[in-house]
């Protein structure tokens, strides 16, 4: 009897970390969402004793299917959500601009729109994967054709444009070290909720490859999918390649906004992740304090 217990307290808190994660960008989870979330193995029923419990206890509310934690002003969970499909259907219809270059073997959609939080001021954030040694010239290849269909983000006001925000190439990289500022929880839910455009394969298989995110997430089904290795080709295209690199560096190295403490900046030649204003730092302080207010331990939960 005090094994159940403890086990349904184990999966209360699990439950509640996820929505203190969810609270921290503005976003509520349904109930199937919740089981392929959480940090812990898990089963529908046991689960759903656990949300009942914690609805009397009023440590978390329900706005019709959704869930999120208690005192705490949400916006409209519906909204989120058909911005997102909004646009991630409009990033699917445009797919085919991205295969028309064929350095680039994978498309994945981040942030707001992956995340389901996203408004009518979203804009597209992409991740794009690349063949080793043809990032900047494939940098270069996709903004020139994403402004000539004027579809690039390229100014505040902009909406519903695309920000090709990072580029990795098929090798990979530290995720932990170089996706996000602030690494967990915030870096592994945007890398698990990442959708992919095109590509599926690689991005699952770099994910399961380079990520402890199967050990994470043991609720989510992670395919087996062989490893397709890509060459780097023409010697020309690679030191081509190589010059738009040291190109890009001098500039990004001369932009007062790349020195602050809210940028995060990468540029290697294995990839180009330019943030000047991360906001992971102040999700992961938001999500720690409301993680505070049910006295759950941050380190335990996500080590």
């Amino acid at each position: 009897m005090a094994d159940i217990e403890a086990h349904q307290q184990y999966l209360q808190n699990a439950v509640l970390d996820l929505l203190c994660w969810g609270a921290a960008i503005d976003r509520m989870f349904n109930k199937n969402e919740i089981l392929h979330y959480l940090q812990i193995s898990a089963n529908p029923l046991p689960l759903e004793k656990s949300l009942k419990s914690l609805l009397s206890n009023k440590k978390i509310i329900q706005v019709n299917n959704f869930y999120g934690i208690s005192k705490k002003q949400y916006s409209n969970p519906n909204s989120g959500l058909a911005c997102s499909r909004e646009l991630v259907n409009k990033a699917r219809r445009a797919s085919w601009l991205f295969r028309l270059i064929p350095t680039i073997k994978a498309t994945v959609l981040i942030d707001d729109v992956s995340f389901r939080v996203a408004t009518t001021k979203s804009n597209i954030d992409l991740l794009i994967i690349t063949k080793p040694a043809r990032i900047y010239l494939t940098k270069f290849m996709l903004s020139n054709l994403l402004k000539f269909f004027r579809l690039l983000e390229n100014s505040p006001i902009s909406s519903a444009k695309f920000n090709p925000k990072v580029f990795i190439t098929t090798v990979g990289l530290n995720f932990d070290k170089d996706f996000t500022k602030t690494e967990r929880p915030h870096n592994n839910y945007r890398l698990v909720m990442a959708v992919p455009i095109f590509g599926d394969d690689l991005w699952y298989t770099i994910l399961q490859q380079q990520t402890s995110l199967a050990d994470i997430f043991p609720n989510i089904v992670w395919s087996k999918i062989a490893y397709k290795v890509y060459g780097k080709g023409v010697n020309f295209l690679d030191k081509l390649d190589e010059v738009g690199y040291k190109r890009f560096l001098k500039s990004i190295s001369t932009r007062a906004q790349t020195k602050t403490d809210k940028a995060f900046v990468r540029v290697r030649p294995d990839i180009i992740n330019v943030n000047l204003a991360d906001p992971s730092p102040k999700i992961t302080q938001t999500y720690q304090k409301y993680c505070k207010r049910f006295g759950l331990d941050t380190k335990k939960q996500n080590s």
